[in-house]
This record gives C-alpha cells, structure tokens and sequence, in this order.
C-alpha cells in the first residue's frame, strides 16, 4: 500500500509533492558528508597521508555504490518478464525501486550506529609551552578574503561537475543513444565504480612520485578520453558491449582520480585550521549543489524534446552531453589547477613573556595554505620568548581576532 499522486497531476503538483523529500535528504546528505570529510584535516598533517584518507574514504564509497548496483542489477533482473529484460524503465518497476531505497536505508542506519558508537572522539588540549606558536582561530571573514580558496573551490566544484553530469545522463545515453537494455543502467556504472576503486590504491603513490597537480591532469586525460570515446561509440544490433564497458572504466578512473585530489587539495588548503573545516567543506558542497542544479536546468532548456516520450534527436542530444560538457569542464579545470598555489597567508599568535595571556600581538606569515612552518618560517628570540616569522609583518594588538580583521594573500 503506498500513495502517490493522481496520474492527471501537473508538473508543479509533482514538484510540490517531491521538493521537500529532496529537502530532506539533502540535508541530511550534506550533513554528513561535511562533518565525515572534516575529520581528515584532523587526522594528519601531512600532505600525502590526506591523500591516502581520501583515497580510503573514497574507496568505501565506491563499495557501497558497487553494492547498491548490484543490487539494483538483481532486483532489476528479478523483475524481467518470463527471464528476458525489458529496455525501459517504467511506473511499473516502483516496487523494485522502493524495495532498494528500503535496504540501503536500513543498511545506513546500521553502520551510523556502529560509527557512532564505536568511535571515541579525544579532546585536544593546547600546549602551553611558550616555545610553540598559537594559532588564532580562521574566521569565515579570512577564508572569504582568500583567493585560493576561490581558486580550490571553483576546481572542485568543476571537478564534480565532470562526475556528476557524467553519472546523470549516463542512463539515458545508454538506453536512448546506443539503445541498450535497463540492465546495463545498473552493468555500466558498476564497471564505473569497479575502475575507480581500484585506481585509489595507488593514487597516494602517484601523488608523491608526480605531485598533486600532476596526478590531477593525468585524470582529466582520462575523463576526456572517456568522453571522446562515447562520442564514437553507435547504437546497433551488433554493438560490441565491452567496448561501452571500456569507456565506462575509463571514465571510472578518470572520475575517482580528480575526486581525490580535489578534496585532498581542499584538505591542504585546511592544513591545521581544523576549526574551520566544516566551513570550507560546506563551502565547497554549496558551491557543488549549487552548480550541479543550475546546469542540469540548463541542459535541459536545449533537450530537443518537449513531451515525456524521447524522440530520434534524443539521441545525438545525449550524446553531446555525453562528449562536450565534461570536457569542457576539464578545459576550467585545467586552467583552475594552473593558478592554485602553495602559499597563503596565516595568522599566528606571538605570545611573550609577563604580558596578559587576553592580549596578544598576531603577525602574519606565509606558509603551505594558511599551515604553521615552525622550521622554517619563525625566529625564537630565547631573550623575550617571543616567536615571530622570519618575513614579520606589521602586528596588532586583539583580544580576539575579528572577523574583520585583514588577510592578505
């Protein structure tokens, strides 16, 4: 027994209806992928250690999406008249659908509980000693006034854009374009998702050996190798099926390799501001959602077909999307990467001896996206027990730093 609305409802009544489950789960979503991706910028410090979390987080992601494929390609087979599967999707497998999102949800709500209850958040006490730099806390107002956080989030919100578009129209170039069966909705991308997982067991190597952005073009290559071989690829009867399982695998190593990097660059960008991740990330997400929606709305303004039913232009249509829109992104991509930087400015506490811990001296200094470089970067004068940076700035006197206070890049 479920309810759904009449079959005569318009398109508004539809959106009404839907809007605020999408709502809901996207918040729900946001939430905790936020507060999931901040903990890694807490967990180390160093630059490919955050590569290899990210490539292990992102690893488990793609075994859940695996396992919610192959679920989908049994229940979809399941549900084949007389063991021979249908081409189209239609109002008729709702219960297919609905028995799935009834497992997944089951099976989230599990390993939650397990995070949740099996994980034990330490505190983390400050040390005192004077002979070690505080660092005042980043406000929103100091990442705003940060070009290179401008520069990570617009790669990563056109890295998403590649992955996400791709994921979007992927089923309808594979049942309007090449005319395949639904089956191959679910085969498709879990060949997608196979690539991928087994590209991020080196990936933490090839950051090392190449460098990030070495690593991060490498996988533009490979989306836009992808992208041109779906262009090429024809319906017929006698289409060679591994030659669309190859694109797919070739678009799933592309995909998690600029995923990777992406957050991992956004987890230098953190480095040691740990107090302010779940900005950032949030930042990043807003900016994902926020460009995902308007493009999918704008693609569809050019879908040559008005009515519910596709007609032949679908299919080169499809095919485009397909081909030129993450290409294309890989171009802004690319030029992205070439204008992110190592170096942003920070703000550290300079402490010193017999002066009232409420009011302190912060100097700006220049380091690894706004990390403290004790090594490096900072003086200790034994005399005044004072730490200051080697390229000293003019300093001001704060109880606490405001959100207005200037950070110059």
């Amino acid at each position: 027994m479920y309810y759904s609305l009449p079959s005569d409802s318009t398109t508004l009544q539809y959106l009404v209806y839907y809007a605020p489950f999408i709502v809901i789960f996207q918040f729900g979503w946001a939430s905790t992928q936020i507060s999931h991706l901040s903990l890694i910028p807490s967990l180390t410090t160093c630059q490919h250690d955050k590569v290899g979390l990210n490539s292990i987080r992102y690893a488990f992601t793609v075994i859940s999406n695996l396992t919610v494929y192959l679920l989908t390609w049994y229940l979809l087979s399941m549900d084949s008249n007389d063991g021979v599967a249908t081409q189209d999707v239609s109002p008729s497998d709702y219960q297919t659908f609905r028995n799935l999102a009834f497992i997944v949800i089951g099976t989230g709500v599990v390993f939650c509980i397990v995070f949740h209850v099996g994980t034990k958040e330490q505190s983390v006490e400050l040390d005192n000693d004077l002979s070690t730099s505080i660092r005042t806390k980043m406000y929103v107002m100091c990442w705003l006034k940060t070009p290179q956080f401008y520069m990570v989030a617009l790669l990563y919100m056109c890295t998403r854009l590649i992955v996400n578009l791709s994921q979007v129209y992927l089923s309808m170039y594979l049942t309007e374009t090449l005319s395949l069966t639904k089956t191959y909705i679910a085969i498709v991308p879990l060949v997608i998702y196979i690539s991928g997982f087994l590209v991020t067991f080196p990936l933490k190597l090839m950051s090392k050996k190449f460098g990030k952005k070495k690593t991060y073009v490498l996988g533009l290559l490979f989306v836009s190798g992808a992208s041109v071989w779906f262009y090429w690829l024809k319906a017929s009867v006698s289409i060679d099926h591994y030659l669309v399982m190859a694109a797919g695998a070739l678009n799933g190593i592309g995909g998690s390799t600029i995923l990777v990097l992406s957050l991992s660059l956004t987890a230098d960008l953190i480095d040691q501001n740990t107090e302010s991740a779940a900005f950032v990330y949030g930042a990043m997400s807003f900016t994902d959602k926020l460009s995902n929606g308007l493009a999918v709305q704008l693609i569809q303004v050019f879908h040559p077909c008005k009515t519910t039913s596709c007609c032949e232009a679908c299919s080169p249509f499809y095919r485009n999307i397909m081909t030129f829109v993450p290409i294309g992104f890989a171009v802004v991509a690319f030029v992205t990467l070439l204008f992110i930087r190592k170096r942003v400015t920070e703000y550290t506490l300079v402490v010193s001896e017999g002066v009232d811990p409420e009011v302190t001296s912060i100097q700006a200094n220049s380091s690894n996206y706004g990390s403290i470089n004790s090594n490096s970067n900072e003086n200790f004068d034994e005399e005044k027990k004072t730490l200051s940076p080697v390229r000293s700035r003019p300093s001001f006197i704060v109880g606490s730093m405001p959100d207005s206070s200037p950070y110059n890049s």
